[in-house]
């Protein structure tokens, strides 16, 4: 019995770490959104983001929504899981890029790969790309920064 109560005590501890890790809340983030390569010259494109994370058991579950840029093809909202622990919190996201060589669209698997920390009402860490089938759009770790909102 004395085993069983170190047990609940343990997942209960886990459960309350996530609910008050200082990632936990909504943020308003600038963000490495894309590559665009020119003549072979690469420009990273920046756009924004709301990037809402809450804890659920010992997890943080991210939803990222895509503030709208004109140069770059709306994006429908995503969710990323990681486990809440000490630290820098990595997320990794899979979606769907659309590549455009020449006028000519092709659709392509995109992992991008989350690493975040926050302090206080301040956020940050970096994001790196990788395009499947399409090493020249991969994007080595770019910063991320952003401020928690309030209310």
């Amino acid at each position: 019995m004395h085993r069983a109560i170190v047990l609940a005590l343990t997942l209960c501890g886990s459960a309350l770490a996530a609910q008050q890790h200082p990632l936990v809340g909504a943020w308003q983030l600038t963000y490495p959104a894309g590559v665009q390569i020119e003549n072979g010259v690469r420009n990273v494109i920046m756009g924004d983001a709301e990037l809402t994370i809450a804890a659920q058991g010992d997890s943080l579950i991210a939803t990222l929504v895509y503030q709208g840029r004109p140069d770059l093809p709306a994006r429908p909202p995503s969710r990323m899981a990681a486990v809440a622990g000490a630290g820098p919190i990595v997320f990794v996201q899979r979606s769907m890029a659309t590549l455009n060589t020449d006028g000519n669209e092709r659709e392509a698997v995109a992992l991008s790969t989350w690493t975040l920390s926050a302090n206080g009402d301040a956020i940050e860490g970096t994001v790196a790309h990788r395009i499947e089938g399409f090493p020249e759009g991969d994007q080595s770790p770019e910063p991320v920064k952003g401020t928690r909102r309030k209310g």
